[in-house]
């Protein structure tokens, strides 16, 4: 399986696009870095006030554009070995479906690593503040944390690629489905994050006819309330989506000056780190289901 790896990768070296995707990372990269420090720098003035938090500069949005670059590159490299007949003549020449498969899966992974160095460097520069700030350990989880959802995407691209053994099918797919989670993922949020009832209470301030203004309280309906089967599917959703995973990772704050925190700020610290802890343990069993279920399936199709 070695040669098979090392194949793989030579073809992305030698691919034009490889060129192409990697600047495109590291320039949303740039851009999200520059949009970091100036957030920091001009937005977030807690920064230099001696806060007790300190929150992630990051967006999410620039992490979805170097993913859609991601998962372009490797669904039309794989597509291409099944359009020019490269699969059917390495089944030939005695290498098994499960080499090939792992191979595939393996050289985009490698892949995927490079792109994300690509866009986390001047994201990692640009969030100085940020990163360089908190402890050794809670910078290398989220970056791992980060690292994983890179890896999760690539190796989706290449099981669904594998699997429809389409080129130009399998690119739209692919870019298809992660557009719609995308999507999905962030018109369904306010949903799965809300802890109101049907109706709330809100306050707000009118006038009088000579120009005073008095505080008028009214009960409204909640907009993001629902329940019964409507909430399992948002539930199900925001477990089983990706992005869930990098929208926690962009929002991480942590107590950055501790002698000032009270024992409510370290509760929430540790249920922070939890989280954390437990979107990474989700996003590496994402990662192994993907690729069993992909394995099994690519066994069994018909390649002819």
């Amino acid at each position: 399986m070695i040669r098979l790896i090392k194949a793989s990768l030579i073809r992305y070296i030698k691919s034009p696009f490889l060129i192409i995707a990697l600047s495109s990372s590291l320039v949303f990269g740039v851009i999200h870095g520059i949009l970091e420090w100036k957030m920091i720098h001009f937005d977030f003035e807690y920064y230099f006030n001696e806060c007790v938090w300190l929150g992630s500069p990051m967006s999410d949005l620039w992490f979805k554009c170097s993913i859609w670059v991601v998962i372009v590159l490797i669904s039309s490299e794989i597509g291409k070995e099944f359009s020019d007949g490269t699969i059917r003549n390495k089944l030939y020449i005695g290498h098994t479906r499960m080499a090939i498969y792992l191979s595939e899966i393996v050289s985009g992974s490698v892949m995927v690593f490079f792109h994300y160095l690509m866009f986390m460097i001047p994201t990692v520069i640009g969030g100085g503040c940020f990163f360089f700030t908190m402890s050794t350990i809670a910078c290398l989880s989220l970056l791992g944390e980060l690292l994983l959802f890179f890896l999760v995407w690539g190796i989706f691209s290449a099981v669904l690629t594998m699997v429809i053994a389409d080129r130009a099918v399998g690119v739209a797919v692919v870019f298809s489905i992660m557009l719609f989670l995308a999507v999905i993922n962030v018109n369904l949020r306010s949903y799965y994050y809300n802890t109101e009832p049907a109706e709330i209470t809100e306050t707000t301030v009118e006038f009088t006819e000579d120009g005073k203004p008095y505080s008028v309280e009214r009960t409204v309906k909640n907009p993001w309330y629902i329940e019964g089967l409507p909430k399992a599917l948002v539930n199900i959703e925001h477990e089983a989506d990706p992005f869930s995973r990098v929208h926690n990772a962009c929002i991480y704050a942590y107590i950055h000056y501790p002698e000032k925190a009270e024992s409510v700020d370290f509760d929430m610290q540790m249920q922070i780190d939890r989280q954390m802890q437990y979107d990474s343990i989700v996003l590496i069993l994402s990662g192994m289901i993907l690729t069993a279920t992909g394995a099994v399936v690519f066994r069994k199709k018909d390649l002819k």
